[in-house]
């Protein structure tokens, strides 16, 4: 087994990350580099503050640092009682969602976002962090989707982009960052980002907490490519679904049932509206048998608004977006 240090060096570098951008006034390069070489240790305050600098989390740390290639499929590690990579990565990010889908006119969410905007700009032009490029490119986008422009934020969602494609080896933050920006991606980027997406989510099936990863990117990539009227696309992502569903080592009702409202979903969208309504209500009523008041929740509005389903109306596509 890798000593902490080796772990973290092999971590970072897989990341890109130079000692230099890992460093801050908290630490220096000289600290990290004397315990990526075993020389020192850190105590857990520092420690944890360099797993958030190159955007790890802790259980994934460790599960690298095991014999991971090794792991047997009845093995699940990790109940470290988060559901996504350290809360503090994300904060911003969610900060920004929520502003988006707040119960307030788009005249006022769109005022309050570009409020966040002017703030990180703000902060990034002060302190020009990966970080900070990365949240700025998201509030960007963001503010481009609440005014309908769509080809505006997949330009400006492209430091995101291209970050995730100089990351050799994604991690949780990786794999939230793609599921968070989808809505913004360029096609093309987002079919190539999805299948890589989902090579490494099967790394983390392992992870208790992120076990259903894969069918959480699946959905959310089918939502958007349906939602941008990409319906091949879409039924491609709904084929790599019914796969896992089918799966053996893997399946979960719950997300057979997901995908029972998928197929009907895509359905109704490409002409077979009879067909995809039974689908759908059948999915919704296995929900409510099952009492899974969560999913029925989420799954209900955006039903609500497939059967108001207008190719051509430009904002109602921007609410199927916006809606999962």
């Amino acid at each position: 087994m890798s000593s902490l240090g080796q772990t973290f060096r092999e971590l970072r570098k897989s990341k890109g990350l130079t000692l230099k951008e890992v460093a801050d006034d908290q630490i220096s390069v000289a600290v990290i580099s004397k315990f990526e070489n075993g020389a020192s240790m850190l105590g857990l305050d520092r420690f944890l503050h360099l797993l958030n600098q190159i955007n790890a989390t802790t259980s994934e740390f460790f599960y690298w640092q095991t014999d991971r290639y090794a792991v047997k499929p009845s093995v699940v590690f990790g109940h470290s009682g988060h559901g996504a990579p350290g809360i503090k990565l994300l904060e911003p990010f969610y900060e920004i969602i929520e502003l988006v889908n707040q119960a307030e006119s788009k005249t006022a969410r769109a005022k309050a976002v570009e409020q966040y905007q002017q703030r990180i700009q703000k902060a990034t032009h002060e302190h020009p962090t990966q970080m900070n490029r990365q949240i700025l490119a998201y509030a960007n986008s963001s503010v481009d989707l609440l005014h309908y422009n769509l080809d505006q934020a997949s330009h400006d969602i492209l430091p995101v982009v291209h970050y995730l494609e100089s990351v050799d080896q994604w991690g949780e933050f990786e794999l939230f960052l793609l599921i968070f920006s989808l809505t913004f991606v360029d096609t093309d980027d987002l079919t190539r980002l999805f299948k890589r997406a989902m090579r490494r989510a099967d790394w983390y099936q392992w992870l208790a907490e992120e076990r259903y990863l894969r069918y959480n990117l699946c959905f959310d990539a089918f939502s958007v490519l349906v939602g941008k009227q990409h319906y091949d696309e879409a039924r491609l992502v709904l084929e790599q679904m019914d796969t896992l569903v089918h799966s053996k080592s893997d399946s979960d009702m719950q997300f057979a049932v997901q995908a029972l409202f998928m197929h009907g979903w895509l359905d109704i969208v490409t002409g077979a509206k009879e067909k995809g309504k039974q689908q759908c209500e059948n999915a919704l009523s296995v929900y409510r048998i099952l009492n899974v008041s969560g999913d029925e929740d989420l799954l209900r509005p955006i039903y609500d608004h497939i059967l108001k389903y207008d190719p051509s109306d430009k904002k109602h596509m921007m609410i199927m977006l916006t809606l999962d």
